[in-house]
């Protein structure tokens, strides 16, 4: 029997982790058209800055977390410049060079720390609810998820940057024509898309307890799952999506094994690309 209460809050959890991964990957995707491999990147060098900074260089937690994110976010924008934009037409050719950047990052992180995991302290202690103990880690993850997503959504629906990144979602002509500059608003958008990723790191490395150099590329995994799942480009498609995805994970996980888990969202989306190829939330052609 699934322990009801529990199941619903590690959906919670992990859904808001997977939402603030999966918006980051999906916007590149609404602004360029093009599929960014070297998010997972993104992700693996803010855990490693985050582990550094914190439990190496001796920074409170908040003040690491806080500090690995402008490193980076300026990540994201030179990976933009340097793999995707020369070829941006070529979706084909971004694939190829985006994969390559994100297995150099990975190698040199492997290089420099070894595939051994690095245990990352999670925050102690717990509170009961309803018969549930909630962790204070995850209690600090769901209310800094929320601000995240809410504050994203603030961003592209209130501001005028947000007006720019929908309009070069949409046309990327269109954008000049209301006098913005698309290939600045891309590099901005390349910039929130690797914060949202490191965000995301600096959520799960402390409730995963451990670091690998390889952690990125899994959540790059369900980053594709999640996005094709809620419609590519969409990002509210991909914020329902993530706890769609955590939902199945942690049902299945406590059904049979752990290892299954990764398994089913991947089968389920299998099945979404057949019955409805646009995702849950995407737009007919």
């Amino acid at each position: 029997m699934i322990p009801v209460p529990t199941l619903f809050l590690y959906t919670i959890l992990y859904g808001f982790v997977y939402s603030i991964f999966a918006v980051g990957f999906a916007l590149i995707f609404g602004v360029a058209k093009v599929a960014n491999v070297a998010h997972g990147a993104f992700y693996t060098i803010a855990a490693y800055l985050y582990y550094v900074l914190w439990l190496k260089a001796g920074l409170s937690p908040v003040a690491a977390a806080v500090a690995c994110l402008p490193p980076t976010a300026l990540t994201g924008v030179l990976v933009g410049e340097l793999t995707i934009r020369p070829v941006l037409k070529a979706p084909v050719s971004v694939f190829v060079t985006t994969l390559a950047a994100s297995a150099v990052i990975e190698e040199v992180v492997r290089i420099l720390f070894s595939t051994n995991p690095l245990p990352v302290p999670t925050i102690r202690g717990s509170y009961s609810f309803l018969g549930v103990y909630v962790p204070k880690a995850g209690i600090l993850v769901v209310a800094l998820g929320l601000a995240a997503v809410a504050l994203l959504t603030l961003l592209l629906d209130k501001t005028m940057l947000g007006l720019f990144i929908r309009a070069t979602a949409e046309s990327w002509d269109e954008v000049r024509i209301i006098g913005g500059d698309p290939l600045r608003v891309f590099r901005v958008s390349m910039a929130l898309s690797a914060l949202y990723a490191g965000i995301a790191a600096v959520l799960l490395s402390p409730l995963e307890m451990a670091i690998t150099p390889y952690g990125g590329s899994l959540q790059l995994l369900k980053a594709f799952a999640i996005v094709i799942l809620g419609g590519l480009g969409s990002i509210a498609g991909s914020i329902a999506a993530s706890f769609i995805f955590s939902f199945i994970e942690q049902a299945v996980s406590f059904l049979f094994m752990a290892n299954y888990a990764y398994i089913a969202p991947l089968i389920l989306v299998v099945i979404m690309l057949v019955i409805r190829p646009r995702g849950l939330f995407g737009e007919e052609a």
